[in-house]
């Protein structure tokens, strides 16, 4: 069975450049849990407000 937290670390390891050096250091700093980890679960929930927009505004 696959595990929710190695198919993210998998994700993120397929969008970063792992031959190059700055690649190697961002996985090797990339923490992934299952859950709330411990050290944040203190600080609470924060409720954002919803966006009611129609459409989304994009420009290139």
């Amino acid at each position: 069975p696959r595990k929710p937290d190695t198919i993210i670390s998998r994700m993120i390891r397929g969008m970063l450049p792992r031959d190059k050096p700055s690649g190697k250091a961002a996985l090797s700093r990339l923490r992934v849990y299952i859950g709330v980890p411990k050290d944040v679960k203190p600080l609470g929930k924060i409720q954002l407000e919803k966006n009611h927009s129609q459409h989304i505004e994009c420009s290139l």
